[in-house]
């Protein structure tokens, strides 16, 4: 199966093992697994992802023809979040039947336009167009930029303007465009560590001890719980530096730790079928953002026929929508539903 991150045969596995933690944390934090949980994982668990997706960023892309690399791009993307985005929109109308039309138009609008609030049901689809953007925005200034430091200080000031002058502005950019100003750091950070691969200091970060690991870890999570509020997608950066750094960090010590995870497990068989079925939800990890919170909901009201309370129960709850996102993925990646995902 073709890598859509390196675009290789082979898929690293224990990258996927680290979508698949960053998908899991998500799901817990639309659950609601509290408000101490939420702060923590909204220091990192999006911006990891922007992070592995600069890593994997393919320079010599820079030479195919930008229609090629755009479409590509809007076809792994935008199409997810057009086509859930719309499904998930009409589920919506259904089930607030007795809406006024001003309100329907109003969130058709928000989905169209500014997604980063007021989406229906799936409000993670914010990341797909961020992406999009991070991604078409970065392959155009590699390919017209070549001085790094240029490149650098034009990243520095769209992270900048993300976090110091968008979030006191009255508005929010269409699509998420003011979280990918934030986005492409952590997208450019990722891409220079990987071209410096090679250096000591560089390879010790994707290569912690467990005593680094572990130490590190600590601080992380104090500087986190010490920082303010943190959450791209509502524009809150608290401390920015310290907001910027957390972030990073948090990103490089669950990379090790995905890394320490799978080589363990790969050392016995019932390791290698573990191993297998996160994987499986790394791979197709867009299913899982795109689907999660419409499966969350529908949970909700099936524990709920049954009598079984939803507070208290954020496990069950977190077992049950991981089984049913785990058949609903298995049907649209088997199926000609995998046109929604741009397959």
């Amino acid at each position: 199966m073709k890598n859509s991150l390196t675009g290789s045969k082979k898929r690293i596995g224990y990258i996927d093992l680290y979508r698949c933690a960053g998908i899991v944390l998500m799901v817990m934090g639309h659950i609601g697994f509290g408000m101490g949980f939420d702060h923590f994982i909204h220091a990192f668990h999006m911006p990891m992802f922007f992070f592995m997706s600069g890593y994997f960023y393919r320079g010599d892309k820079v030479t195919e023809k930008r229609g090629v690399y755009i479409t590509h791009k809007m076809r792994n993307l935008l199409v997810p979040y057009i086509a859930f985005g719309l499904l998930q929109y009409f589920i919506w109308l259904v089930v607030n039947a007795k809406l006024d039309m001003e309100k329907s138009w109003e969130t058709l609008c928000h989905l169209l336009f500014i997604n980063t609030d007021g989406l229906p049901i799936a409000g993670a689809l914010w990341f797909l167009t961020s992406l999009f953007i991070v991604e078409v925005c970065y392959y155009l200034l590699d390919r017209y930029i070549k001085n790094r430091a240029v490149l650098t200080t034009i990243i520095i000031c769209l992270a900048f303007l993300g976090t110091c002058v968008m979030p006191g502005m009255p508005v929010r950019l269409p699509w998420a465009m003011d979280a990918s100003m934030v986005g492409i750091l952590f997208y450019h950070i990722a891409r220079m560590l990987k071209c410096y691969s090679g250096d000591r200091f560089i390879d010790k970060l994707f290569h912690m001890n467990l005593a680094e690991g572990i130490i590190l870890t600590g601080l992380c999570v104090v500087s986190i719980f010490f920082n303010g509020e943190v959450n791209m997608r509502t524009g809150s950066y608290a401390t920015v530096v310290v907001s910027l750094l957390n972030a990073v960090v948090a990103s490089l010590l669950l990379w090790n730790l995905a890394q320490f995870v799978y080589e363990k497990l790969q050392k016995t068989h019932l390791g290698k079928e573990i191993n297998k079925n996160l994987e499986y939800i790394g791979k197709n990890s867009i299913v899982y953002v795109c689907l999660n919170q419409l499966v969350i909901l529908g949970v909700h009201k099936g524990v709920g026929i049954f009598g079984i309370p939803v507070q208290g129960n954020v496990v069950i709850i977190l077992i049950l929508t991981m089984i049913a996102l785990q058949v609903a993925t298995y049907i649209i990646i088997n199926t000609k539903l995998c046109c929604l995902i741009g397959r």
